[in-house]
């Protein structure tokens, strides 16, 4: 997303059966410890740490790797 201040990227964890954001955060880069990370870190901190059933899915492309 274009923003005055540069280019900013937007992660959003959506739970999939009631189709709401769980999780979010904005950072100025694409590093996965810095974005998506953080998001997950968002949701684990919802569910009190039971990420029993968590699925992760990224459809952001090639230039996207997360090794968690």
């Amino acid at each position: 997303m274009r923003t005055w201040g540069g280019l900013a990227h937007v992660t959003f964890v959506t739970d999939a059966f009631s189709l709401r954001i769980v999780g979010r955060n904005l950072a100025s880069t694409l590093k996965a410890d810095v974005l998506s990370l953080q998001a997950l870190n968002m949701v684990a901190w919802e569910a009190a740490g039971d990420l029993s059933e968590l699925t992760h899915y990224s459809d952001h492309g090639p230039n996207y790797l997360a090794l968690v």
